[in-house]
């Protein structure tokens, strides 16, 4: 399963296909919610080719990358313009795994960008990430809803119950929609 979800992603990058680019404006507004307490480290779930990852460490993070598509990955870090140790890409086979032992944990900034509505068990990812978000760190879901986008598109948004889970399992500091995507600003309860 987890290799098919690999290639299924992975053909995509080797189309020369690509996902939507948060702006400056969108990169700006995240970071005015971050508190300057927390480490300058930020967990990028769902990298693909590294764009964010790339603006966030040009923001002064140290930033790791991880996506489930090898071919992502490899587009990411030829991409890459920063020592390894402070930009760093990684193949991870799936959201079940652990993100502990990677480097940068604890992160000051945790980011999921259009993942969210593909990860199975949602509870157990939330938990995975509440484990290396440190304290005073946010935790940024980007995702259209089902009202923002065409019937045929639902399969990926986040459902009611999904955003319900996320403001469950995190205090919410902020949630607004910008061109067409839901932002979920959160913190450790």
């Amino acid at each position: 399963m987890q290799q098919n979800l690999d290639e299924r992603w992975s053909e995509q990058y080797k189309k020369g296909r690509d996902y939507t680019l948060a702006t400056r404006q969108a990169i700006d507004k995240i970071l005015s919610y971050v508190d300057s307490a927390a480490p300058k480290t930020c967990l990028d779930i769902g990298c693909g080719t590294g764009h964010l990852t790339r603006e966030l460490y040009n923001r002064g993070y140290t930033c790791t990358g991880v996506d489930t598509s090898t071919k992502a990955i490899e587009l990411a870090k030829v991409a890459a313009i920063a020592p390894a140790k402070d930009l760093t890409y990684i193949h991870l086979s799936s959201a079940n795994e652990s993100f502990v032992a990677l480097p940068g944990a604890p992160f000051g900034l945790i980011t999921c960008k259009l993942v969210y509505a593909f990860v199975e068990d949602k509870p157990a990812f939330l938990s995975r990430v509440k484990d290396v978000l440190a304290p005073h760190g946010i935790f940024v879901v980007i995702t259209p809803l089902p009202e923002d986008v065409a019937p045929e598109q639902r399969a990926i948004t986040a459902s009611p119950q999904d955003m319900h889970l996320l403001t469950n399992t995190f205090t919410q500091v902020a949630m607004y929609k910008d061109f067409g995507f839901t932002y979920f600003i959160g913190k450790k309860a």
